[in-house]
């Protein structure tokens, strides 16, 4: 099984440094941190002693059905709770439920991040603010409701709750929607939908998808854009494991970096005609993906873009194109055939690698464009090149003809040369090529403790 990882260092470092925050007291189970002394508030905090007692196991205190009190006495001196801080439930695993009262006004950034068993949670008209990743990861939770005086919702704030089917916002908040009860959240002034479910319909008028809008949303089954959509955000529907059809909108010009990433339930898609860049692993780990068609006007394909596709069979790129990325076709073991443009300049470090069943590679440049190391290594020992006739030399002062048991110009069977296959996979310098590797997670640095979702390694 091929596991995207994150670094065990990053998650060093950053618990540690959760764990350096002291709390002022504890009270019935609960910590909490002094806001002001002035005021007398006080805000809901992590267990720091706790967590770095039971580091590795990165554990809470806190189990069960949590209720925070809406005044806290300690030392005879009483505290009204206005916030839950920063990271103060993180990994409470063994959470389930949690009563916040109405005298709090801000959950804090990652504040329930990691509470995989927490199912409900209700959010009073107090609060101002959730914080970036306040819910991240809690795979259990099953509704949400966002009270009307709610302002800022931080990013990724629900990104990653598996089992969320219901998100509905109150009527009277003038900054976000949930209008037509399409079960998402939508900032109103730009009508952008920040934040989906699995059951979420997007309305007509919205103009964008936001970043990580349906990140790791496994419910989410198939979603039609509507034509006013303009934009997708990077990561809008990365580790969308079941999500198998998708309808996207005509007016799109680019798709993202890691968009489609993972949706390994994805059979075909058809990209719209005015999409011109398609950015770095945008549909890379679609393991079913058996079709897709590049429209004509395209000229960008970012690295990485369609690597792990181990179902897709053959691609023709577009006359656009002038070069392709790094790792771009890594390891679509299914993929047999693929016809290069005119226009391709340069193509990228083991762009094509461990594509074992590759056998026809047609170039139509008549001059070959210049190869980075290992772009066609590990494809079928049988493969083919196929150029136009009179480019015979290039092609193999470039270093092309190294990959191909043989070689033939285009619209002839006839034989140029056997190539150097042999020679070149027996040198013994060369070292062997890892088909099965690990990529670290695209685009969230923002949570280094994040437990990504898995991609299924090619047999």
């Amino acid at each position: 099984m091929k596991t995207i990882k994150t670094i065990s260092l990053t998650i060093t470092m950053l618990f540690f440094s959760l764990a350096s925050k002291t709390y002022a007291f504890e009270v019935d189970g609960i910590f909490y941190h002094v806001l002001s002394e002035t005021d007398k508030t006080v805000a809901v905090t992590l267990d720091s002693e706790s967590a770095e007692e039971n580091f590795p196991n990165l554990s809470s205190a806190y189990k069960g059905d949590v209720v925070i009190p809406s005044t806290v006495t300690y030392e005879s001196v009483t505290y009204t709770v206005t916030g839950i801080g920063d990271q103060a439930f993180v990994y409470g695993s063994q959470v389930t439920s949690i009563v916040i009262p109405n005298t709090v006004t801000s959950i804090g950034n990652h504040a329930f991040l990691h509470c995989f068993g927490l199912t409900t949670i209700n959010i009073p008209n107090s609060v101002k603010s959730i914080g970036d990743g306040a819910f991240t990861n809690c795979m259990s939770l099953r509704a949400i409701i966002i009270p009307s005086e709610v302002r800022y919702i931080g990013e990724y704030a629900f990104t990653g709750c598996d089992a969320l089917a219901s998100i509905v916002v109150d009527k009277d908040n003038p900054v976000f929607d949930s209008r037509e009860d399409c079960n998402a959240i939508i900032e109103t002034s730009s009508n952008t939908l920040i934040h989906g479910c699995s059951e979420t319909v997007i309305p007509d008028g919205i103009t964008s998808i936001g970043t990580s809008a349906f990140y790791s949303c496994s419910g989410l089954i198939s979603i039609s854009i509507p034509d006013d959509v303009l934009s997708i955000g990077s990561n809008a529907f990365s580790g969308c494991v079941s999500l198998v059809s998708i309808v996207l909108p005509e007016g799109m010009t680019s798709i993202e970096n890691n968009t489609f990433y993972g949706c390994s339930s994805l059979v075909s898609i058809d990209i719209p005609d005015g999409v011109t860049r398609i950015g770095n692993v945008a549909f890379s780990g679609c393991s079913n993906l058996t079709a897709i068609t590049l429209p004509n006007g395209l000229t960008s394909i970012g690295e990485e873009a369609f690597a792990d596709c181990y179902s897709l069979v053959s691609i023709s790129i577009p006359d656009g194109v002038t070069s392709i990325g790094r790792y771009t076709f890594r390891d679509c073991t299914g993929l047999t055939s693929i016809t290069l443009p005119d226009a391709l300049t340069s193509i990228g470090y083991e762009a094509f690698s461990a594509c074992k069943s590759l056998s026809s590679v047609t170039s139509l440049a008549s001059k070959a464009p210049i190869l980075d190391e290992r772009v066609f290594e590990a494809i079928s020992s049988d493969a083919v090149l196929y150029i136009p006739s009179g480019s015979e030399a290039d092609y193999e002062a470039k270093g092309w003809y190294e990959y191909f048991s043989r070689v033939a110009t285009i619209g002839s069977e006839e034989h140029i040369s056997d190539g150097t296959l042999d020679e070149y996979v027996n040198e013994s310098e060369r070292g062997p090529i890892d088909i099965h590797y690990t990529r670290t997670l695209p685009n969230l640095a923002w949570n280094p403790l994040y437990v990504p979702f898995e991609i299924p390694c090619s047999a």
